[in-house]
């Protein structure tokens, strides 16, 4: 594609980055770099699809010319044919690699997440019994010889080291259990 032809076409170096930027989308090993080079191929493409050009059509055409010049005039047609498919099987194994390792760390992110809810569910459960059994937090109503009643609660030392370690929510939780038992102490004794 010769320079100057047509000022809104893409010139040679622009498909030449495209096409090394594409290579790296494909086939590098890290990850990060995988992802920068995709949000650049999509910023690319974005731009001149706006000005009514395939970037991508484009430049596999361009590397294709490319291919076909480096190439010694000699060559089978069977040969460019099995070197095309070599290099489809190529792309394809690399598209599966990419799309295993997203996979991956879709359920790695699940797993993450299940453990969170399953250690928070027994925290909560732990604060329920902490909350309810009278061996950790004990709770005593009594009438006063002067007619007024007096409430004793007792937290077990073990009780209040779990508690001191709890989210705000958690300790939310622990002490509207313990209010909920102070105020079924109080009905029952009125």
């Amino acid at each position: 594609m010769p320079c100057g032809e047509d000022m809104d076409r893409p010139d040679e170096k622009i498909l030449d980055r495209y096409i090394k930027v594409r290579k790296l989308a494909n086939e590098s090993p890290q990850e990060g770099e995988r992802l920068a080079a995709r949000k650049k191929l999509e910023r690319w493409q974005e731009e001149w699809r706006l000005k009514g050009i395939n970037l991508d059509r484009e430049a596999t055409i361009w590397e294709g010319l490319q291919n076909s010049t480096e190439e010694p005039e000699s060559r089978h047609w069977s040969d460019v044919y099995e070197q095309q498919q070599a290099e489809q099987e190529k792309r394809r194994e690399a598209e599966w690699k990419q799309k295993f390792a997203q996979w991956g760390q879709a359920a790695s992110s699940a797993f993450s997440w299940a453990a969170g809810m399953a250690s928070q569910a027994f925290a909560m459960q732990e604060i329920q019994v902490l909350a309810s059994e009278d061996s950790y937090t004990r709770i005593q109503v009594r009438t006063n010889p002067t007619g007024s009643m007096s409430i004793n609660i007792r937290i077990a030392p073990e009780a209040v080291d779990f508690t001191s370690q709890l989210s705000e929510e958690q300790k939310l939780m622990y002490a509207n259990t313990v209010a909920s038992r102070v105020a079924s102490q109080i009905l029952s004794s009125i």
